[in-house]
């Protein structure tokens, strides 16, 4: 076993120059790991099946190959700290855990929820078709009329009290588009043809095409258990209080 020592001083003239700037913009700090370099210390160290040295008595991985690796602490020798409370970020994201950055994130969120309630219209209750489905997007939940809605709340495990329930309602419902289930003629058509000679989809007729998309629709129609709901965002009904009453 041959020890080999490099003297990294020496080589890393060769490859880095003798000073390396940080522009550090505001909340940026030089990483006290790396120093600002950027890299730090890798070791990897081994043993050797068999090996009866003294070396190998005294530890299983007594060998290393020392190299040199990307700091896990930051990026390009910078931290990110914090613009609340000053704690240092972690690398893979610009968030904190901190109450002043949640209290941020909380009045983003209502901001731009207004934002949304304010380019939407809003419709009268009454004026709704029996039909139609509500969205809640604070839960994520659809419900087919607004006694549904109702019952779900109240019938939550998220809130010790109904006062608590009451202050955390949504502020608004979002009416729904309904969506049936559909084919098109056209579509299965070139799909049937594909490996077929190149001209065959077009030796298909106008007639026979709408006779195929007649029969598709007929069929679709018929269907009873395919009705998808999906938000409108233009339009909603506000949430009364007077509901839980």
């Amino acid at each position: 076993m041959k020890h080999m020592s490099i003297n990294v001083s020496e080589e890393i003239k060769n490859i880095l120059p003798y000073t390396l700037g940080k522009d550090l913009q505001d909340n940026e700090e030089i990483c006290s790991v790396c120093n600002g370099l950027g890299v730090v210390i890798d070791n990897n160290v081994y043993g050797i099946k068999g090996d009866t040295s003294e070396a190998a008595k005294k530890s299983m991985f007594p060998y290393n190959h020392q190299a040199i690796k990307f700091c896990p602490n930051c990026y390009n020798g910078v931290i990110k700290l914090c613009e609340y409370c000053g704690k240092q970020l972690p690398r893979n994201t610009s968030r904190c855990n901190c109450e002043q950055y949640k209290a941020k994130e909380e009045e983003e969120k209502r901001i731009k929820y207004q934002e949304k309630i304010s380019r939407a219209e809003e419709v009268d209750i009454n004026d709704i078709d029996s039909e139609m489905w509500f969205y809640d997007d604070l839960t994520d939940d659809y419900f087919s009329d607004i006694d549904y809605f109702v019952d779900a709340y109240k019938d939550s495990d998220e809130y010790e009290s109904e006062e608590e329930m009451i202050n955390n309602l949504p502020e608004v419902l979002w009416l729904t588009d309904p969506v049936d289930i559909s084919m098109d003629a056209d579509w299965i058509i070139e799909n049937a043809c594909e490996e077929l000679h190149e001209d065959a989809s077009e030796n298909i007729s106008g007639d026979d095409r709408k006779e195929l998309q007649d029969m598709l629709d007929k069929w679709c129609e018929k269907q009873t258990g395919t009705r998808t709901v999906y938000p409108n965002y233009k339009k909603y009904v506000r949430v009364r209080k007077e509901w839980f009453e």
